[in-house]
């Protein structure tokens, strides 16, 4: 019997379910250059940013000052110039707003190349950040095929067997969702083990070392008698 739903209709609950699965679970990660102007402290970001994770000034890490701590200890601190900023602040609600502290006093230029790189770290402000799949772009901006395959192809299947009309099976429909509940477990366990992996770090010719469990330090009494 053939299937009552068009592809489009498929295509648009997998896309749907991914753009969730990216903003909910910080699954897709991305990078872009600012286009930084002397004495400006304020920046909109794309809306496809979901959550920020680092921003680079040429090399320096700068740190994440909170906006609601911001807002409740009153600070007006972002009108200070300062030659390279040290702390940001990121508002996700509505607009995507970076503002930096101190205000910049110095000009740099948007990058349009490849960003993960030294060089783009060493010469470019680059902000690292979650975002929301694009398809748009080429290639496509989303989950890579394995994980599209995992996690995807149950949440189709799932609204299939749950919509009301002949398909209707709730049983399969259960299975579908129960699989779906695991699939987001097991890629969180992926995602919270990564760092543990032998990765390539950005050199050409370097490796971070596999991490090892740490040994014990014994105090400098250790085997000698003690008296109480």
């Amino acid at each position: 019997m053939a299937s009552q739903f068009t592809d489009t209709q498929l295509t648009k609950w997998a896309q749907t379910y991914e753009g969730q699965l990216c903003a909910t679970h910080d699954l897709l990660i991305d990078r872009l250059s600012l286009d930084i102007t002397a004495n400006v402290n304020e920046y909109e970001l794309p809306n496809y940013v979901t959550n920020v994770t680092a921003v680079l000034w040429q090399g320096k890490e700068l740190h994440a000052k909170g906006f609601r701590a911001s807002v409740i200890t009153g600070d007006t601190p972002f009108q200070t110039s300062g030659s390279i900023p040290f702390e940001y602040v990121f508002s996700g609600k509505g607009m995507r707003v970076l503002k930096f502290y101190p205000s910049p006093n110095t000009a740099v230029a948007y990058d349009p190349g490849n960003l993960w790189n030294p060089t783009a770290d060493t010469n470019d402000v680059i902000v690292e950040f979650y975002r929301t799949p694009n398809y748009l772009a080429y290639p496509p901006m989303q989950l890579p095929a394995w994980c599209r395959q995992y996690l995807l192809k149950d949440h189709v299947c799932w609204k299939a067997f749950a919509v009301e009309g002949p398909q209707q099976d709730l049983k399969a429909a259960q299975y579908y969702d129960d699989r779906i509940k695991k699939g987001i477990q097991y890629i969180g366990l992926i995602k919270e083990n990564m760092h543990k992996s032998q990765m390539n770090v950005l050199y050409d010719n370097k490796f971070l070392a596999r991490r090892k469990p740490g040994r014990p330090v014994l105090p400098p009494t250790f085997g000698y008698p003690v008296n109480w």
